[in-house]
C-alpha cells in the first residue's frame, strides 16, 4: 500500500517535470524544458503539500531539491544518496522501493531514474513517508474500519430481529 502510493508520487513528480519541456543535463544542471531544477523547491514542495511526506530531486546522486529536513530545520540538500537504492538505481538503471534509513530515521521508500530523452539516467525522483507516520495512518485506518463493520454488524442483527418479528 504504502510503496504504490510512493510510486503514483514519483509518477507525478516525472509528469510535471516532462510537462516542462525536455529534461536534460545543462551546464551540470538538470533542466525541464527551460526550468532549472537543481535548487528548486517548488515541485518538492508541491507534492508534500498534495500527497504528504518527504520529496526528492537527485542530480546525479546529490540531493539538488528536497524537502527531507536536518535536525536543524534546513533542507538536506546537497546531501548524496548511499546504500541499496543508489546500486538499484544508478548501477542497475531500475526503480528501487523499500524501508531505508533518511537522516536516521526509517522510510518506506520509492526511487526513480529520471533520464533524458536519449534515455541516460542523469538523475533520480524519490518520495517517501516516514515509518512510524504510516504506520499511525494505517493503524487509524483498521481501526476505523474495524469500527465500522461492527456498527453494520449490529445493524444487520437489528433489521434481523425486527424483521423475524413480523
Amino acid at each position: 500500500l504504502a510503496y504504490k502510493s510512493l510510486e503514483h508520487r514519483v509518477l507525478m513528480m516525472e509528469y510535471t517535470l516532462r510537462q516542462k519541456g525536455e529534461i536534460s543535463l545543462r551546464d551540470g544542471k538538470i533542466t525541464a524544458g527551460e526550468d532549472v531544477i537543481d535548487g528548486s523547491e517548488e515541485l518538492v514542495d508541491r507534492i508534500k503539500d498534495v500527497f504528504g511526506g518527504t520529496a526528492t530531486i537527485f542530480n546525479g546522486d546529490l540531493r539538488v531539491s528536497t524537502n527531507v529536513r536536518k535536525d536543524d530545520g534546513t533542507r538536506a540538500v546537497g546531501t548524496k544518496l548511499t546504500g541499496p537504492a543508489w546500486d538499484a538505481v544508478l548501477r542497475e538503471n531500475k526503480t528501487y522501493s523499500g524501508e531505508v534509513p533518511i537522516l536516521g530515521e526509517k522510510y518506506y521508500t520509492y526511487y526513480l531514474p529520471l533520464r533524458d530523452s536519449s534515455g541516460t539516467t542523469i538523475g533520480i525522483l524519490y518520495a517517501g513517508v516516514k515509518k512510524e507516520e504510516f504506520m499511525k495512518e494505517y493503524s487509524a485506518m483498521v481501526r476505523d474500519v474495524v469500527i465500522a463493520s461492527v456498527i453494520l454488524l449490529l445493524l444487520f442483527c437489528t433489521m434481523v430481529y425486527i424483521y423475524s418479528k413480523k
